[in-house]
């Protein structure tokens, strides 16, 4: 198998009026300004994380379980996706051990 760098990046939201019923949406003129207005509501960046995949419906950041409550969206983009952004909620947040 092979090494694939770490260099994907997550971000996570707080404050963000959407959940997974679709009861609130947000729509924007274009990409640049759906962009724009997510970057200004990052609540927390990871730099250098594994590869994330879309369908695994988890991750695992290396942080205190405590600072993750309240995220509510999140979003993610791997180095070889073409610089594309993929969006998802965020529906639990686990404990996994002492810094994970």
């Amino acid at each position: 198998m092979a090494y694939v760098q770490p260099n994907s990046i997550i971000q996570l939201f707080q404050g963000i009026n959407l959940d997974n019923r679709y009861l609130h949406t947000i729509y924007f003129a274009n990409e640049a300004a759906q962009n724009i207005w997510f970057t200004g509501k990052v609540f927390k960046t990871y730099q250098q994380q594994s590869y994330t995949r879309y369908t695994r419906n988890q991750i695992k950041i290396k942080d205190d379980v405590t600072n993750l409550f309240g995220c509510t969206y999140m979003r993610f983009k791997n180095d070889r996706t073409v610089d594309k952004w993929f969006y998802a909620f965020v529906t639990g947040v686990d404990y996994v051990n002492e810094g994970t």
